[in-house]
C-alpha cells in the first residue's frame, strides 16, 4: 500500500519528466548517444507508472522508446508490446487488440521467451475483455505455462472464467482444481470462482 500511495503522489512529477523528455526528444536520432542517455533516465518512471496503472505515462514513455532505440534494437519488441498494454489501461481496446496483431505478425514469433510471454498476456487480456473468450483460451492457457512470468497468479481466474464462459465445465473445474492447489486464495475469492463453475453450462450439442 506504501509503495503505491507514494507513486500515486509523485505521479505529477513523473508525467512532468515525460513532457520535458518529449520536448528533449525532438530532433534526436534513433539511437543516438544523447538519445540513449535520456531513455535510461526516463526508465525511472516506469516502475511508478505499471504500479498506478497510469496508461497515459506507459504510453508517453513508450513513445519515446519507440522514437530513440535504435533499428533491431531488441527493446523495440519489448516497448511496442507495452505501448499495445498502455493502450489497454486507457480503455482502448480494439487499438490494443490491433497493435498485438501486427507484433506478432511482423516478428514471426521470433522474439525472446519474455516477450514472447508478454505478447500472450497482452492478447490473453485484449481477447477476454472483448468477450472473444474461445479466442483467448490459447494465450490464457499458454500464460498459464509461462514458469516465473510475473502475471501467472492471475492468469488463472480469467481462465477459468474464459472456459466457463466457453462452456468448457470440466476444463473449468479441473482449472480451478489446479489454482487452488497451487496458490493461496482468501475465502470470497474462492467462493467466487466455484460458483462460476458450477454455474456454467455445458456445450451445447
Amino acid at each position: 500500500a506504501a509503495p503505491y500511495r507514494s507513486a500515486r503522489a509523485a505521479q505529477p512529477w513523473y508525467r512532468r519528466v515525460i513532457a520535458r523528455a518529449e520536448e528533449t526528444a525532438a530532433g534526436m536520432r534513433r539511437g543516438s548517444p544523447e538519445g540513449l542517455k535520456l531513455l535510461a533516465t526516463i526508465k525511472r518512471c516506469e516502475s511508478a507508472f505499471w504500479l498506478i496503472q497510469d496508461g497515459q505515462g506507459v504510453e508517453g514513455e513508450t513513445n519515446l522508446f519507440l522514437q530513440l532505440l535504435p533499428p533491431g534494437d531488441r527493446r523495440v519488441t519489448e516497448a511496442r508490446i507495452s505501448h499495445a498494454d498502455a493502450l489497454y489501461l486507457q480503455g482502448r481496446n480494439d487499438q490494443a487488440m490491433q497493435e498485438l496483431a501486427a507484433i506478432a505478425a511482423s516478428t514471426g514469433g521470433t522474439m525472446a521467451a519474455v516477450d514472447r510471454m508478454g505478447l500472450q498476456w497482452g492478447q490473453a487480456l485484449t481477447l477476454y475483455e472483448a468477450g472473444r473468450y474461445d479466442e483467448a483460451l490459447p494465450y490464457l492457457k499458454a500464460t498459464t505455462e509461462g514458469r516465473g512470468f510475473e502475471h501467472e497468479e492471475d492468469v488463472w481466474p480469467l481462465l477459468i472464467k474464459a472456459l466457463a464462459q466457453s462452456h468448457r465445465r470440466t476444463e473449468a473445474k479441473a482449472a480451478y482444481e489446479q489454482y487452488i492447489h497451487h496458490y493461496k486464495l482468501n475465502f470470497s475469492s474462492m467462493v467466487e470462482l466455484a460458483m462460476v463453475v458450477e454455474s456454467a453450462d455445458v456445450r451445447p450439442p
